[in-house]
């Protein structure tokens, strides 16, 4: 097996990290359920929305 130098391994460790990243923004913002919305009528009920996201880690 082929022994990785420690800037080879440092490059597949970002990238991985990187890729798991998109992919959790990718899951949990792009979702097919909000899909074919229609506009209600009149104002909207608000001039901003404040997204407020965590991650529960339990053991």
């Amino acid at each position: 097996m082929a022994r990785l130098s420690r800037l080879q391994l440092l490059g597949m460790a970002i990238t991985f990290h990187l890729l798991y990243v998109y992919s959790i923004f990718e899951v949990y913002f792009v979702s097919p359920v909000v899909g074919g919305m229609k506009a209600l009528p009149g104002p909207p009920p608000a001039q901003r929305v404040v997204l407020f996201v965590g991650i529960l880690n339990v053991p």
